[in-house]
């Protein structure tokens, strides 16, 4: 994630990065601005359209690499409880979601975030893991246990998944 003023390049070198990637890896990415996606999900709200969110959904869930504008985000949820609420509890969310939603495929997106400079962050992805891959949970907590620092997350690897 990079953070910093509007207009000093961030999103130039996020996408330059995903594109390079994606050449080099064969990786699916997408960049999704954020006030579009939130456009384009609040459609899904007008029945007369006949799309359901996750049919929106689905290609973002699915990219292997996902890039969101975290600028564009903090604009767009200015004022509401969503920025209130915060990047990290926002993430927490949408990995206890993800960890209650049975649906595999979104195991790599949770690997990821095992990553996240947030412990909170961290935690839940450790724990949506254990619910939606319990082996592969064994394994990377075989490695990552003992390089954890922070004491919520290395609680959440000795969980009921052990």
């Amino acid at each position: 994630m990079l953070i910093g003023p509007p207009g000093v390049g961030k999103t130039h070198i996020v996408v330059s990065v995903l594109r390079r990637v994606i050449k080099r890896c064969g990786a699916w990415g997408l960049y999704y601005d954020t006030r579009a996606l939130l456009r384009d999900i609040r459609s899904t709200y007008n029945p007369a359209l006949n799309f359901a969110e996750m049919d929106l959904l689905r290609p973002v869930m699915e990219a292997e690499l996902l890039v969101l504008d975290d600028a564009t985000f903090r604009a767009r949820f200015r004022g509401t409880p969503i920025k209130r609420t915060g990047r990290d509890r926002f993430l927490r969310n949408v990995l206890i979601a993800a960890g209650n939603s049975g649906d595999k495929a979104l195991v790599p997106l949770i690997e990821a975030r095992l990553e996240d400079d947030s412990p909170l962050v961290r935690a839940m992805a450790v724990w949506a893991l254990a619910r939606l891959a319990p082996h592969r949970f064994r394994v990377l907590r075989a490695t990552r246990f003992s390089h954890e620092p922070d004491q919520a997350v290395r609680s959440e690897w000795m969980g009921e998944a052990a």
